[in-house]
């Protein structure tokens, strides 16, 4: 198995136990930027997965779907103290010619980062009950994306994984205001303590979560992404 590593250890006090989401079909969701629920299947031989969702025209022009939040809901399971960081155990399958990533699924985003993926964690907020995971009722210092660290969109020749330690400097929040901050540290660590979502978001450019696409050449398989593990080490 490859591994993509980024070191560090962490004293986070009294050890937990490993946390180890389940990866089944019943459990995550898929949403796109419509807030529709996109399909997601059992791979065989182990994971779930799904195909990415193809625009006939690339960006600046693509849509309208886009594959852009990939989360299950969980409960009881502090982060913080149950390892020194998050690991996701994933393979993408894709033509290494005739794929075009797409990511402007806003057409004010004029960042420059390719397409890719971000580790996600969100607590809720209880006025926010009967909304979308990713709705803007939520507040923007529950929700934390692994940043720097992401993965760029491209076939792995396998099973890989990628792993986010479990330390401020490593995690920002909606705005992009990292949780080194002395003011947004005590909400990563609330965030991170008990969180009621976890996943990874689709985005390129200058969002990490707003989706992403692809335009095929004729005969070009339709790329796909299966989840192997989302797991604290």
């Amino acid at each position: 198995m490859k591994k993509l590593f980024l070191a560090a250890l962490v004293a986070l006090g009294v050890a937990e136990a490993q946390v180890s989401v389940p990866i089944t079909v019943s459990k995550w969701q898929l949403w796109n930027r419509a807030v529709n629920r996109l399909p997601v299947y059992s791979v065989t031989g182990g994971g779930i997965g799904f195909d990415f969702e193809v625009s006939a025209q690339p960006d600046p022009n693509a849509g309208p779907t886009w594959d852009g939040y990939f989360i299950t809901p969980v409960k009881n399971v502090p982060l913080l103290g149950s390892g020194s960081e998050v690991v996701v155990t994933f393979q993408i399958n894709a033509s290494s010619t005739g794929v075009q990533w797409n990511f402007k699924s806003d057409s004010f985003n004029g960042g420059t980062a390719p397409a890719n993926f971000h580790v996600y964690v969100q607590k809720s907020s209880g006025h926010c009950v009967g909304k979308s995971p990713f709705s803007l009722c939520y507040p923007p210092q529950l929700r934390w994306w692994s940043n720097p660290v992401n993965f760029t969109l491209i076939d792995t020749g396998g099973v890989v994984e990628l792993h986010v330690p479990l330390t401020p400097e490593n995690w920002s929040e909606t705005d992009g205001i990292q949780a080194t901050d002395p003011i947004f540290y005590p909400y990563w660590v609330e965030t991170m303590g008990d969180p009621e979502w976890v996943g990874i978001t689709f985005g390129g450019g200058s969002f990490f979560g707003h989706g992403v696409n692809v335009t095929l050449q004729p005969g070009v398989e339709v790329p796909s992404f299966t989840l192997l593990g989302w797991e604290t080490r």
